[in-house]
């Protein structure tokens, strides 16, 4: 019963993700984005309450599961896609890249953390009641934040998704190098939601902590993106992306071996976060770079909408492979996507290369 649940939950929270991506383009034409910023909080923190008002009255909680999870994954996607849009917006051609980093060490910190704070919460009290609090506590503070979102749709003020699709043939679309970085992202995601959904039960059946995976990971997303992140924006990205796809298909293939010790878990953890989390911003600028002055925005939601439905649909595929092969096959799995990445950006950039020089 459990099992359909949370399925049901799901597969309702990623239909709701998919058309608010869907319908954001027209939404910002008419909308001012403070206002989308201000909705975005409203559903965190209507989800949020309602998760701990359910918690107080056990009968209804499953009946308020449907309502809730869909709300806390339109305010996710929401911030997502818009976040991504305004800073893209807000950046030159030559801070864009690092800006990403900076956006997304801070969004992915706040994933890594959630397991560790919430492990931390139960320890004190496992009714959920204090968890589901803090929720509703950082929710309201991120509504508050929403409050003060300056600025106007003005920054966004090229075509959107709505409006390419009508001067721009998908098949133009389809060829536009951007959409090769869209596909990308769609294998990116993947690899992201194997390692983060996965690593609890992992690490209880090898005897490992969790938690040191979570850490180390955390640490190795958010230290190299802010440190780094603005030498690696002026390397040539057609060397610098290739090469830190292939490391992170070897911390995969690493994991997928079996780390014996907290400390080479850890270390993993680590090499996971750096190569992931200086490849995935590289990926969303580069499709920013290739797509034109009019797609960029029609782009950026496509960026978002190929995560999100690799991010829903991929833990599906991954559970059915779990259950026959084991967690060790499905790392392994992971780290062939990423080799195979590795051979479409090599090929990729071979290709725009080959027609410079032609040009």
């Amino acid at each position: 019963m459990d099992e359909v649940y949370f399925g049901s939950t799901s597969a309702i929270s990623s239909v709701v993700a998919i058309i608010i991506i869907l319908v954001l383009p027209y939404i910002m034409k008419k909308v001012r984005v403070e206002k989308i910023a201000l909705a975005s909080g409203i559903f965190f923190v209507s989800g949020y309450t309602l998760l701990f008002y359910g918690n107080q009255q056990p009968e209804s909680l499953k009946i308020l599961g449907f309502v809730c999870v869909p709300l806390i994954s339109a305010g996710w996607v929401t911030h997502f896609t818009l976040g991504s849009i305004k800073v893209s917006a807000a950046s030159s051609d030559t801070t864009r890249q690092q800006n990403f980093m900076v956006y997304a060490a801070f969004s992915t910190l706040g994933i890594s953390l959630g397991p560790i704070v919430g492990k931390m919460v139960l320890s004190v009290d496992d009714s959920f009641s204090y968890l589901f609090g803090l929720l509703v506590a950082l929710s309201l503070m991120g509504f508050m934040a929403s409050l003060t979102t300056g600025g106007s749709a003005d920054g966004l003020s090229s075509p959107t998704a709505s409006e390419t699709s009508r001067t721009v043939s998908i098949g133009k679309i389809l060829q536009s190098p951007a959409s090769f970085f869209v596909f990308m992202v769609l294998l990116q995601s993947a690899i992201f939601t194997i390692i983060i959904n996965f690593q609890v039960v992992f690490g209880e059946q090898n005897g490992l902590s969790s938690s040191v995976f979570f850490t180390c990971w955390a640490i190795g997303i958010m230290v190299p993106r802010l440190v780094l992140g603005g030498w690696i924006a002026k390397r040539d990205n057609r060397i610098v992306l290739p090469i830190l796809t292939a490391c992170l298909g070897i911390s995969l293939f690493a994991l997928a071996a079996g780390p014996s010790s907290n400390l080479l878990y850890g270390m993993a953890a680590v090499s996971l976060g750096v190569f992931y989390g200086l490849s995935y911003p590289i990926v969303q600028a580069e499709t920013v770079k290739y797509a034109t002055v009019s797609t960029r925005s029609f782009f950026l939601v496509a960026f978002s909408l190929a995560y999100f439905i690799s991010y829903y649909v991929t833990p599906l595929a991954a559970g059915v492979l779990v259950s026959a092969h084991g967690y060790n096959q499905l790392f392994f799995i992971a780290g062939l996507i990423a080799m195979s990445m590795v051979v479409a950006e090599f090929g990729f950039y071979r290709s725009r290369y080959s027609k410079q020089r032609t040009l």
